[in-house]
């Protein structure tokens, strides 16, 4: 009913019509819902209920409902838990477009120092976004930073998105991440290779490949969860996903003109 009224303000003038067509689901380009279109549900007691039901609506519901409670509360009061997405910075910019409060490129030369202050802030989870690059001076660097953090910090180590130029590095990627251990505390490891549940076991790198970032860490999230672990206010960015945006994606592995496979 509300796509009805959406595309034409006129159904109102014809609500035995409006009604009969609404009993059926309309085809549109889209059928994911918005912030507007649960608000204007929300009189529904079940409405939750029957976001869980529907792919892509549940996800729709809970960001609306962040949204909301942290502006008629405040994000501290309600997310007592402190999450840091921390960002490799050979990653693009626009294959991270989260919402986290604090989101953080990991500077060269000033890793120890980042790592140092999370640890001061009391950091409870650190998302930490890397590269899909074969590079053995890299995977040194992000073991240490892990190392660096106390024990009672979480760490989920995720694969930015990328395009798939290459399978044999996608390979050796997936090896070479799951190779990165910390010497005490807890680390999961989300690599391209990680099967996405609600998308009939479809590995994370083709979701990647498509370009739809947005996509990719609705999967990760839902890894996250699956996972036992908890990341309160996930939000992704307002859905603005414009040629450019799909551009930074596909540059998530740029040409850094340095090591191509581990070791070299």
């Amino acid at each position: 009913m509300w796509h009805l009224l959406e595309t034409n303000q006129e159904w109102l003038l014809d609500i035995p019509s409006l009604l009969l067509v609404s009993q059926r689901p309309v085809l549109r380009g889209d059928p994911t819902p918005t912030k507007e279109m649960m608000l204007h549900m929300s009189h529904c007691p079940t409405l939750y209920l029957c976001c869980k039901d529907v792919l892509g609506w549940e996800q729709v519901y809970h960001q609306a409902y962040q949204e909301i409670l942290d502006a008629k509360v405040g994000t501290e009061l309600l997310n007592p838990c402190k999450v840091m997405v921390l960002v490799d910075p050979v990653v693009h910019e626009g294959a991270v477009p989260i919402m986290t409060k604090d989101v953080v490129v990991l500077a060269p030369q000033q890793e120890e120092q980042i790592i140092t202050t999370m640890v001061n802030e009391k950091l409870q989870l650190l998302i930490f976004v890397i590269p899909v690059i074969l590079d053995a001076a890299k995977v040194e660097l992000w073991t240490r930073c892990l190392n660096w953090l106390q024990d009672s910090v979480e760490v989920i180590l995720v694969a930015a998105p990328t395009r798939i130029d290459d399978h044999a590095i996608i390979e050796n990627f997936n090896v070479q991440m799951l190779s990165i251990e910390r010497t005490s505390g807890r680390l999961d490891v989300i690599s391209p290779d990680t099967q996405v549940r609600s998308m009939q076991n479809k590995k994370l790198i083709y979701i990647g490949d498509s370009g739809k970032s947005r996509a990719y860490w609705n999967a990760v999230y839902e890894i996250v969860k699956d996972k036992g672990l908890n990341w309160p206010g996930f939000m992704r960015k307002p859905n603005k996903e414009s040629a450019a945006t799909k551009k930074s994606v596909d540059l998530a592995i740029p040409d850094q003109g340095g090591p191509s496979s581990v070791g070299t």
